[in-house]
């Protein structure tokens, strides 16, 4: 499963994962280095414990380009829009 850096407070991350499931808060030091808010780990559930495997850069560059596209199609409807 996939879940997103979404912030850091206290030596606590707080990832927001794609699953259903609640956000996930773990130690800072779990977190593999580098890391920065919006990065996409690949986490685990280990047990009673959430383990977080790899930080997917790759997977990271894909959401961002499929973000862009999205908003570029948003933004170009709305050019297309007559005014009132």
């Amino acid at each position: 499963m996939f879940a997103v850096l979404e912030e850091i407070e206290n030596n606590l991350a707080t990832l927001i994962p794609d699953s259903k499931e609640k956000p996930i808060r773990i130690p800072l030091s779990a977190l593999p280095t580098p890391y920065q808010l919006g990065d996409v780990f690949k986490v685990e559930k280990k047990e009673h414990e959430w383990v977080v495997t790899v930080n997917d850069g790759m997977e990271k560059e894909k959401r961002l380009a499929a973000n862009k596209s999205k908003r570029e199609r948003l933004l170009g409807r709305s050019k297309n829009k007559p005014l009132d």
